[in-house]
């Protein structure tokens, strides 16, 4: 029932969006609000939850913090949750090591291992996942008809890609990457 309420809804919004006769500059100015909406609660979020990073993030953090700083013996002898040094982890659990070498590659781009930046990454790649999802729905709407009201609407009422910024596992970076190559595509 909510969701053919939410499609009445935003089929009623797209029709007066769409067949007014709003100039590009306010529409535009329309877009950059909802996009300033969406980045300022991915910030409140990610500040007022201050969720510990733990388990697998961090360790992929110090190895990407000793990839950064060249010094082995920082972060590489300390024990894990597993009860098991950083180094001997890293081989267990391999798949870690290329998130954790991306991750030295941004630290070296801004000249900081701060872990708390990567949380930045992950709201700039939401804004990004937004962003592109729009171009995609512009450039589809040239062909085909698109209601980007409703766009919108799902897009400000998906928490859990908000929610899920707290985490640094390389996941929301890597999908705004996916979303920008198939709008080039």
């Amino acid at each position: 029932m909510f969701g053919i309420l939410i499609y009445i809804i935003t089929n009623m919004i797209d029709k007066k969006f769409v067949d007014s006769n709003l100039n590009n500059k306010k529409k535009r100015k329309f877009f950059i609000i909802i996009f300033s909406i969406y980045a300022i609660v991915n910030i409140i979020w990610v500040v007022a939850v201050r969720s510990p990073i733990v388990g697998d993030q961090i360790h992929a953090c110090n190895l990407a913090q000793t990839f950064y700083n060249n010094n082995l013996e920082e972060f590489l002898p300390n024990m894990t949750y597993a009860g098991i040094p950083l180094s001997q982890y890293m081989q267990s659990y391999h798949q870690q090591i290329s998130l954790a070498f991306v991750f030295s590659l941004f630290f070296r781009i801004i000249h900081f291992d701060g872990i708390g930046l990567l949380r930045v990454l992950n709201i700039i790649g939401n804004v990004a996942i937004v962003f592109a999802l729009y171009k995609i729905v512009q450039h589809l709407s040239i062909k085909y008809k698109a209601n980007k009201a409703r766009l919108f609407f799902l897009i400000l009422t998906f928490i859990p890609l908000i929610m899920l910024s707290t985490f640094i596992y390389g996941d929301i970076p890597s999908l705004a990457f996916y979303v920008y190559l198939q709008h080039i595509l």
